[in-house]
């Protein structure tokens, strides 16, 4: 989703050709690293925002800006996103808690 959806949305295509070398982010893992994780929701897509352009598109991979989209009337894509990654740390995390010696 980070890494297809979200470009494809803001107009960048993302194929096999290009994959490794599009970063989902203009920062790619600088923010990772550094601890600046809040850089990844700054700069959201806006309310004009044109599915498959760049016309009104942020740079925010990660949003809980809650609520729907005023035009597609979906939830934010970011917030799909972000809603993906926080259940994948909750299911790792609760997978080595109860891990079991059967």
């Amino acid at each position: 989703m980070i890494h297809v959806a979200i470009p494809e949305s803001r107009g960048q295509h993302v194929g096999w050709n290009n994959f490794l070398t599009t970063p989902p982010h203009p920062e790619g893992l600088a923010p990772l690293w550094s601890g600046n994780w809040g850089a990844y929701a700054a700069n959201p897509d806006t309310a004009n925002h044109l599915f498959g352009t760049s016309q009104g598109a942020g740079t925010a991979i990660l949003t809980f800006l809650g609520g729907f989209h005023p035009q597609t009337e979906s939830l934010w894509l970011t917030d799909m996103a972000h809603h993906h990654l926080a259940i994948a740390v909750i299911f790792i995390i609760a997978g080595h808690q109860y891990r079991t010696s059967w």
